[in-house]
């Protein structure tokens, strides 16, 4: 299940975004600032994070400046009351994935945050699914990186299986350490199978 981070010092704003983010099916964790949202983020495995902008302590132009800088595969969308086209494009700069007006209109967010989640980071450079098949995988890769499950991927040569292998490396957790080697089956219109190892 794809994971979603909510950063978000008021309380009725974050139950807001997260009943919009479960109904559709995310896993939603929440941080009442930005110092507590970092920390979390850090901690655990998310494919999207949600920040308000004006919270104590931390706001949510550092955490996105942090975030893309030790993660910079991590999308992260800004909310905030107080947008304006300056902050906007600051928060562009520093590596925001987009940003939206709150209160959250449900859509844009669910439109953004799919659009975010779909975005694939191979070896530095994106995969981006315009398809709706192509999205379902950018999906799937999401899911299965999150978890510690041996992954067999068949397909015809040249259908990108090594892509899809080497994105599901790259969103592995640390704590994954079965998925410290990456395997590459391959199988020849005969019967003869070639196996090679490729080291993390």
């Amino acid at each position: 299940m794809v994971k979603v981070l909510i950063i978000d010092d008021e309380q009725s704003s974050a139950e807001n975004l997260r009943h919009i983010l479960e109904d559709r099916g995310y896993q939603v964790a929440g941080a009442r600032d930005g110092e507590e949202g970092l920390k979390v983020a850090d901690l655990e495995d998310f494919q999207a994070v949600v920040t308000d902008y004006r919270m104590p302590r931390v706001d949510g132009l550092e955490v996105i400046k942090t975030l893309h800088m030790v993660r910079p595969q991590l999308p992260v969308i800004l909310i905030s009351s107080l947008l304006t086209p300056e902050l906007a494009i600051e928060a562009k700069r520093l590596g925001a994935y987009g940003c939206v007006v709150k209160p959250a209109d449900p859509a844009e967010l669910l439109g953004l945050v799919e659009q975010a989640v779909t975005r694939i980071w191979v070896a530095g450079s994106v995969l981006v699914g315009k398809s709706q098949a192509m999205r379902d995988v950018c999906k799937q890769i999401g899911h299965v990186a999150a978890t510690p499950a041996t992954v067999l991927i068949r397909g015809e040569p040249g259908t990108g299986k090594e892509l899809i292998a080497l994105a599901i490396h790259e969103h592995s957790t640390s704590s994954h350490s079965s998925r410290s080697t990456a395997q590459r089956v391959r199988r020849a219109c005969s019967t003869r199978y070639f196996l090679e190892t490729r080291r993390a």
